[in-house]
């Protein structure tokens, strides 16, 4: 008798313990996506900064027209049309 209350006992330990892991792996998982996603936005939001940085007036843009020869703006004509 003993030893089937020993075997209940473990068999619960294990089944407490994995629903303790698959929380874990999940936040860990979650972490780990959202830290990529951070990845990779930096530095596309670090080129918009720079280029409405450099926004120059002459740049041709979506609502006027400039010299596209002449692009003053770092991130060059996407980044003029975009400033």
């Amino acid at each position: 008798m003993a030893t089937r209350r020993a075997a209940r006992e473990t068999s619960r330990n294990s089944r407490s313990t994995a629903a303790k892991s698959a929380p874990v792996r999940n936040e860990r998982l979650h972490r780990v996506f959202r830290e990529s996603g951070f990845l990779l936005l930096l530095p596309l939001a670090v080129y918009l900064l720079l280029c409405l940085i450099s926004y120059s007036p002459q740049d041709p843009g979506w609502s006027h027209s400039g010299q596209p020869d002449k692009i003053a703006n770092f991130g060059g004509q996407l980044g003029a049309w975009f400033a």
